[in-house]
């Protein structure tokens, strides 16, 4: 179902909806956005688009597609059909209560630091076009477009990950390498603070070996071939890296990586845990360096 009301997109670029699905999103993700694009396509460019997972007003998908605003009427129609043959077919399995919603999204909104939060819970199975509003203040103004390129980027490779049927341990490792990439390109001086040492000792001889791998991909970047995976992953960043002012890179890039775990699907606690253990390892790294 649609639910109704203003249709200004908010940035002419782009169409944006929020496909409201309370149960396990992956389905969704995997299955309708690619028919989405696919329709769109009608056998020629693949339009770009990007998408995250939110939780405000019930948990669903935001879907930002780029367009011409004489399509947007078109992408829009797309999109509402493609949305309702989909909740037809793959209804969700799990409905979020009203008091359930206002508890958690009470503690999420507190979380972010938001000063409010959309009270009414939508309805779930349901598609709505909410306009997508650039966040200059936090990527600047003038990255925006470069920003945009890199969540296309990023869109796309998780959802090559998600179509391959990624596990949840295997999405771990791959917050945990997206990471050790930013930090490498960053520098040790954009190390978040904290030690980490328990968690690292653990997984040593697992994760070392990741980070040289991680290394190697940073320091041949430019010789790799196009594709899809953590060597895309390398070449998305160092694009971006190049169009971002230095002293908004570690921020921006980090909170990429952020937004990369969250399309994967991955809960908060479990990506900061992959981020402490991936800033260890660079750090190791860079001892191992030192001493070689």
């Amino acid at each position: 179902m649609s639910r109704r009301g203003a249709i200004d997109v908010g940035h002419h670029e782009w169409v944006s909806a929020h496909l409201f699905y309370h149960g396990d999103q992956d389905p969704l993700i995997v299955r309708l956005i690619p028919a989405i694009v696919a329709e769109l396509a009608d056998g020629g460019d693949r339009p770009d688009v990007f998408f995250l997972r939110y939780w405000e007003a019930g948990p669903h998908v935001r879907l930002r597609v780029r367009a011409e605003p004489a399509e947007h009427d078109r992408v829009r129609r797309v999109i509402e059909a493609r949305s309702r043959a989909f909740f037809r077919a793959c209804p969700s399995a799990v409905a979020v209560r009203q008091e359930e919603y206002e508890t958690r999204a009470a503690l999420l909104a507190r979380g972010e630091g938001m000063a409010g939060f959309t009270r009414e819970l939508a309805q779930n199975n349901s598609v709505s076009f909410i306009p997508y509003r650039r966040e200059n203040r936090r990527y600047g103004r003038v990255s925006m477009g470069a920003v945009e390129k890199h969540f296309v980027d990023s869109s796309r490779i998780v959802l090559s990950m998600l179509t391959a049927g990624v596990t949840p341990e295997q999405r771990v490792t791959a917050v945990v390498a997206m990471y050790l990439i930013v930090l490498l390109r960053l520098g040790a001086g954009a190390l978040p603070r904290g030690d980490h040492a328990d968690l690292f000792a653990r997984q040593r001889d697992v994760l070392l070996p990741l980070g040289r791998r991680m290394r190697a991909l940073v320091e041949r970047t430019d010789r790799l071939p196009p594709g899809d995976g953590l060597a895309s992953w390398a070449q998305t960043m160092a694009g971006l890296q190049k169009e971002l002012e230095p002293r908004r890179q570690p921020a921006v890039m980090t909170t990429c990586a952020h937004l990369a775990a969250n399309r994967l699907g991955v809960d908060l606690l479990t990506e900061q845990y992959a981020a402490a253990l991936a800033a260890r390892t660079v750090l190791d790294l860079g001892e191992e360096e030192i001493s070689a």
